[in-house]
């Protein structure tokens, strides 16, 4: 989770982390979790320590919870998962698997007992189990 400084209206420069450990060439030794953007960060946490993700984009975010969308592994055949996040502690809250039928957009909502997942033919309403409890189909 990153906390960064508003730039009142300005472009929004993310930072990029890239664990960086060198030595400048008069011999000062730099270690460094920021490739480029630290002057925006007012914090950061890693909320998934020693986690691999393949291909995650973030569908939802706020203090209290994170739905990251991610491939199970590096392939690209590979299924798609969808985990929940708890923000304060990296708990897992759910992990759900997501049929190959269906292709979920890149944002989420939340509302007060779950997610709310989008594709182009239906919307997808789960728990905060990550069941899908509600599908409604989309008519064009």
């Amino acid at each position: 989770m990153i906390f960064q400084k508003d730039n009142k209206g300005g472009p929004n420069t993310r930072p990029f982390f890239q664990k960086k450990d060198y030595t400048f060439f008069y011999g000062e030794k730099v270690i460094s979790d920021f490739r480029q953007g630290a002057d925006y960060v007012i914090s950061y946490k890693d909320i998934t320590p020693g986690r691999s993700y393949f291909t995650p984009q973030i569908l939802y975010d706020d203090d209290q919870h994170v739905l990251i969308m991610f491939k199970a592994t590096a392939a690209a055949s590979s299924n798609t998962i969808i985990q929940c996040l708890s923000v304060p502690e990296g708990k897992i809250i759910f992990t759900m698997p997501v049929d190959k039928t269906k292709s979920i957009d890149q944002k989420a909502y939340r509302y007060k007992n779950g997610f709310v997942l989008e594709t182009y033919e239906a919307m997808y309403i789960t728990d905060m189990k990550g069941k899908i409890i509600k599908e409604f189909k989309i008519i064009n």
